[in-house]
């Protein structure tokens, strides 16, 4: 099994509290080099180092039963123990991903309802940047730099809109890339 990270910990301990399926979320960033999802002895790990208190018993509450992405904060049974915040479908189809084109599309098309702050939504105006980021990190195993290259190229051709300058920024497909 493997250890709690100190970086991962101190990230978590910013806050004074988090939903639970933010405290997953926190854990599987820093845990993204393995089998997809994080072990459920992690998480318990993680909750009992963490300074507030983590009802570790929300899992059973929050985990949905299917291969495909459900609206709301969910989280996934990956098999094996494992758990996600992404659903299983997606893990299989980023994990061996090379294009950012198909990881925008499919959370245009799959996260259609809002969710999270207003900053993590996904709306007609596109996809959070913070959130492909962290899609593309977790689900794919795309590093930040990797994922910034990548949009600038992407930008420069016209295949995505992007503009990083701007606060919040948020990526949609290029009429040709739909």
């Amino acid at each position: 099994m493997a250890e709690v990270r100190e970086d991962a910990l101190d990230q978590i301990d910013s806050h004074e509290s988090l939903l639970f399926n933010d405290f997953v979320r926190y854990v599987e960033e820093h845990h993204h080099d393995g089998p997809p999802g994080v072990d459920r002895d992690l998480l318990a790990a993680y909750a009992e180092a963490a300074t507030f208190d983590v009802d570790i018993s929300a899992l059973d509450d929050q985990l949905v039963d299917s291969d495909e992405w459900v609206p709301g904060k969910k989280l996934y049974d990956l098999g094996d123990g494992r758990i996600s915040t992404y659903p299983p479908s997606w893990h299989e189809t980023f994990g061996d991903l090379d294009d950012l084109l198909d990881l925008v599309a499919v959370i245009e098309t799959q996260v259609t309802e809002p969710e999270g702050t207003q900053f993590e939504a996904v709306t007609e105006e596109g996809v959070p940047e913070s959130k492909l980021y962290r899609m593309a990190r977790i689900a794919a195993g795309i590093d930040r730099e990797a994922v910034q290259n990548r949009l600038e190229a992407l930008s420069d051709a016209s295949e995505i809109t992007w503009d990083p300058t701007v606060r919040d920024p948020r990526i949609q497909l290029g009429e040709e890339s739909r």
